[in-house]
C-alpha cells in the first residue's frame, strides 16, 4: 500500500514539473509572438510617418538666398532617422556634387531644412555635417505620391581641409532655377619657394526641369596663381 502511494505521489510531482515547464515554454512563445508582433508594429509605424507630411513637419518653406548658414529653436526634432537614411538617401547617387554616395551611419550628422510641393514631383533640402572638410546643403526632388529619390544634387557648402578653403552659394532665380558662385582658395607650398595661393570661382546654375529632374550648367570659371590669371 505504502509503495502504491509513493508511486502515486511520484507521478503527481513529474506531471506538475511537465506542466510547469509547458506553461513556461507557452509564456516564452506568447512573450516572443507578442514582442514579434509590436516590433511589426512599430516598423508599419515608421513607414506611415515616412510621407511627404513628415518631411514638410520638419522643414521651412524654402528660402530665397541659398548657403549653409542655419539656426532654428528646435534642431533636434529635424535630424534625419536613421531608418530613413537607409531607405531613401543612402541608396540613391549623387547626381551634381560630392560624395557619390551619402552614408548613413552618422544619423545626427544630417538634418532636414526646407521644402516645397511642386505639381508633378516634391523637394526638400538636407545638410550634412561631415566633420572632416564640410557642411553641405543638399536639394533632393522625390516622385509626387511617394518618397522615391529622382536625383539629389549639392546647392550649398563651406569648409575647408589640408590648405583648401571653399564655399557654395546661390539663389532660387525662379521655382526651377538655382543660380550659383562657388570660389575656393588652395595654398600649395612649393619646395624652396613662397607659397602661392590658387583662387578658383566658378558661376554655375542648377535647373529643375518639370519632372525633377536637375541638371547642372557652368556658366563661367576663372583661375588664379598668385596674381596671374591662368585661367
Amino acid at each position: 500500500m505504502n509503495k502504491t502511494i509513493i508511486i502515486l505521489l511520484l507521478i503527481l510531482v513529474y506531471s506538475c514539473k511537465n506542466e510547469n515547464k509547458e506553461n513556461i515554454k507557452s509564456t516564452e512563445f506568447k512573450t516572443k509572438e507578442i514582442k514579434e508582433k509590436e516590433e511589426n508594429i512599430d516598423s508599419l509605424k515608421v513607414q506611415e510617418e515616412f510621407n511627404f507630411e513628415y518631411i514638410k513637419s520638419r522643414t521651412t518653406e524654402l528660402s530665397k538666398e541659398i548657403s549653409v548658414s542655419y539656426n532654428i529653436s528646435n534642431k533636434n526634432k529635424n535630424f534625419i532617422p536613421k531608418d530613413f537614411l537607409i531607405k531613401y538617401i543612402s541608396p540613391k547617387k549623387v547626381d551634381i556634387g560630392f560624395p557619390e554616395s551619402l552614408p548613413a551611419d552618422y544619423p545626427e550628422s544630417y538634418s532636414f531644412r526646407a521644402s516645397k510641393e511642386y505639381e508633378d514631383f516634391n523637394l526638400f533640402t538636407f545638410s550634412y555635417d561631415d566633420e572632416s572638410c564640410c557642411t553641405t546643403l543638399y536639394a533632393a526632388t522625390t516622385k509626387k505620391d511617394t518618397l522615391d529619390i529622382i536625383n539629389i544634387g549639392v546647392i550649398a557648402y563651406s569648409g575647408g581641409d589640408a590648405g583648401w578653403v571653399g564655399e557654395k552659394y546661390g539663389k532660387w532665380i525662379n521655382d526651377y532655377s538655382i543660380s550659383n558662385v562657388e570660389p575656393s582658395e588652395y595654398d600649395e607650398p612649393a619646395p624652396e619657394e613662397p607659397t602661392e595661393t590658387e583662387i578658383d570661382t566658378i558661376w554655375s546654375e542648377i535647373q529643375i526641369s518639370k519632372k525633377g529632374i536637375l541638371k547642372y550648367i557652368e556658366h563661367h570659371k576663372v583661375k588664379y596663381i598668385g596674381n596671374k590669371q591662368v585661367e
